[in-house]
C-alpha cells in the first residue's frame, strides 16, 4: 500500500467522511518481514528488493519473541534508529553502514503498522481495523526493538488540526491517514500522507521521487567536483526522459565526495556539448549538463522537497537517497502532472484578493464533517490548465516552471523592499524566537514576514544576552537550547512575562489569514 499527499482536513475528510486513523509517519526506511515454518526470515524494500543484512541482523530475534505463537508471518512496518538515551528516532539515512560508529548508542527499532499474513491465513481482504486488532491480540511489544505504530483514531477536524501541530512541534516526519474500513491492495495509494516538509514556508510542499540524468561541475571549494545535479522523470507514453529539477542542496562535504564515486560508473562527460546529449533525453539547450547517465535505469533515485506554488516548484532540495526504489518506482511524468494540478490554488470567482502564500489548509475546523458544496454547485468546473509535454523549463536552481497558458497569470512573490506595504500590523508587540533547527531558507522567509506584518526577531547574536531573551514573547519551530535558556532567565528574574511555543505552520496559516497569534 502506498499513500498520496494530502493537502487539506477537508481533503482528508472527504475521502474518509466517517473518520480515519491517524498514524505516526516515522523518518525510516520501509521493510516487509517475512517468516515462515521453518523459521527462516526473509526481509524486502518497499519495491521487494532484499535488504541489506546490517540493517536488519539483530531484528529476526526479536520478532519471533514477539509473536511468539507466530509460526508464520508478513508483517509491513518501518525500520529506523532510535537513540537508548533520549528514546527518539534519528534520521533517515542512519541505518547505513558508514554510520554504525557515529550512532553506536542507538538500536534498530521495527515498528509494525501492519500484519498481511499470519499463521497460514492471508489478511489481504479483512479491513484494517481487523488486522489491527489481530497485531494487538498476538503481538506482545519489545522496548527498543520491535514496537506497534502509533496510532490514533480521527473523527473530528479539530482533533486533526490539532495533531498535526502536534507532530510539527514534536518535530516528527508527519502523518499517515488511513480507512479503518480499508483492506490491503498492494500497490495502490488509498493512504493519505501529510509530512512536515508539506507546510514549509507557508506553501503547500511536496516530494518527488526523481532519478539522476545528469550532473554539473561546482564553483568555488566545491570545483572540480559533481556538485549539482540534474534531475527527471520518465513518461513511458513518449518512452523519453524529462528534466524536472536542477538541485544543488540537500548535501554535506562528506555525502558529495561519496556521491563522485558512487556516480562516476553511470556518468559520461560530454562537457555542455548538445551533439553529445543521447536521443532518449529531453533536455533545454541552456541545461545540458557537464555529465550526463550512461544509463538512467541504472541511475539511483533521489526525494526532492520543494514548495508548490500553482504549477511552480520551488526551492527544490535533495532529502532522501531512496535505495529502496529503483526507477520503476520513482515519480513518473504523470504523477507528477498530477502533483502539479492538485497543488493549484482554488479561488472563487468573487474573491478579490488572494493570500500571499498556499498553505496546508485547514479549512473551517469546526466538527460538522459534512461539507456542504452547495453554493458552489453554480460554478461550472473548470478545465485544468494544459500542461506542454516537453515538462519543465527550468529557469535556474531554485525556480522550475511549467509553461501555462498564455492568458494565465503565475503569481509572483512581493520585492523585499516593498513587503512592508499594505500589510496589517497583526505581529506588533512580538518578540520572536525562530528555532535553530529551521532551515535557512525557511528561517530567512519567516523572518522576513513577520517582520513586515510588524513583529520583531531575536538576532542570534542575542541569544546570549539576558535583556533580550527577557523580551521573548513567542518561539517557534522545533525546540532548541534557546527555549530553555529563555525560561531559566524569566524564572531567573521572576518575571511575569511569558512566552508561547508554536510550530511554525501556525504562524504561517496567522500570515495567510492576517490574524493575530
Amino acid at each position: 500500500m502506498l499513500a498520496e499527499p494530502c493537502k487539506s482536513v477537508d481533503f482528508a475528510f472527504k475521502r474518509c467522511p466517517n473518520g480515519f486513523y491517524a498514524e505516526i509517519k516515522y523518518d525510516g526506511e520501509r521493510l516487509q518481514l517475512h517468516k515462515n515454518q521453518a523459521n527462516k526470515f526473509k526481509f524486502f524494500s518497499r519495491s521487494l528488493k532484499p535488504v541489506t543484512e546490517h540493517k536488519i541482523e539483530q531484528i529476526s530475534q526479536f520478532v519471533s519473541k514477539a509473536f511468539p505463537k507466530g509460526e508464520s508471518l508478513i508483517l509491513d512496518g518501518e525500520i529506523l534508529l532510535i537513540d537508548r538515551k533520549t528514546k527518539k528516532p534519528l534520521p533517515f539515512g542512519t541505518l547505513g553502514v558508514h554510520k554504525k560508529k557515529e550512532f553506536s548508542e542507538a538500536n534498530e527499532v521495527f515498528f509494525i503498522f501492519d500484519c498481511l499474513y499470519y499463521n497460514g491465513q492471508s489478511l489481504l481482504h479483512k479491513t484494517l481495523k481487523e488486522r489491527r486488532e489481530i497485531l494487538t491480540e498476538h503481538m506482545a511489544p519489545i522496548e527498543n526493538r520491535i514496537l506497534l505504530s502509533e496510532l490514533k483514531t480521527i473523527n473530528k477536524k479539530s482533533e486533526l488540526k490539532h495533531l498535526i501541530n502536534f507532530t510539527i512541534a514534536e518535530g516528527l516526519e508527519g502523518l499517515v491517514l488511513k480507512n479503518p474500513d480499508g483492506i490491503y491492495e498492494p500497490s495502490k495509494r488509498h493512504w493519505l500522507k501529510v509530512k512536515k516538509d508539506y507546510l514549509m514556508e507557508g506553501t503547500m510542499a511536496d516530494t518527488a521521487d526523481l532519478v539522476v540524468l545528469g550532473a554539473y561541475y561546482g564553483t568555488g571549494k566545491k570545483g572540480g567536483l559533481m556538485s549539482v545535479f540534474l534531475l527527471g522523470c520518465y513518461d513511458p507514453k513518449t518512452d523519453q526522459w524529462y528534466t524536472v529539477a536542477k538541485c544543488g542542496n540537500g548535501f554535506d562535504d562528506a555525502t558529495l565526495e561519496k556521491l563522485q564515486n558512487d556516480l562516476k560508473p553511470n556518468m559520461t562527460k560530454i562537457s555542455k556539448n548538445p551533439n553529445q546529449i543521447p536521443k532518449w533525453l529531453n533536455v533545454n539547450r541552456d541545461l545540458i549538463p557537464d555529465f550526463i547517465v550512461t544509463d538512467p535505469k541504472q541511475s539511483p533515485v533521489w526525494e526532492i522537497t520543494h514548495t508548490a506554488n500553482g504549477i511552480s516548484i520551488r526551492f527544490p532540495r535533495v532529502t532522501k537517497v531512496r535505495d529502496d526504489k529503483t526507477w520503476k518506482e520513482a515519480t513518473n511524468f504523470d504523477y507528477l502532472t498530477e502533483l502539479f494540478e492538485k497543488s493549484k490554488p482554488s479561488k472563487k470567482e468573487n474573491d478579490e484578493d488572494e493570500d500571499e502564500e498556499n498553505l496546508f489548509h485547514f479549512g473551517d475546523t469546526n466538527d460538522n464533517n459534512n461539507n456542504n458544496n452547495s453554493s458552489n454547485n453554480n460554478n461550472s468546473p473548470q478545465k485544468p490548465t494544459p500542461i506542454k509535454r516537453k515538462l519543465l523549463e527550468i529557469d535556474s536552481d531554485d525556480e522550475i516552471e511549467i509553461q501555462p497558458k498564455p492568458n494565465k497569470i503565475i503569481r509572483k512573490s512581493l520585492p523585499n523592499s516593498l513587503l512592508k506595504l499594505n500589510f496589517p500590523n497583526i505581529f506588533a508587540n512580538q518578540y520572536i524566537y525562530l528555532s535553530s533547527s529551521l532551515p535557512m531558507d525557511e528561517y530567512n522567509k519567516l523572518k522576513r514576514h513577520i517582520e513586515a506584518f510588524g513583529g520583531q526577531v531575536l538576532s542570534p547574536k542575542d541569544i546570549n544576552n539576558e535583556k533580550q531573551l527577557l523580551r521573548v514573547t513567542h518561539c517557534v519551530g522545533e525546540k532548541d537550547a534557546t527555549f530553555d535558556k529563555i525560561d531559566l532567565v524569566k524564572q531567573k528574574i521572576q518575571t511575569n512575562v511569558t512566552h508561547i511555543s508554536l510550530p511554525t505552520v501556525y504562524v504561517w496559516k496567522c500570515i495567510a489569514n492576517k490574524t493575530k497569534l
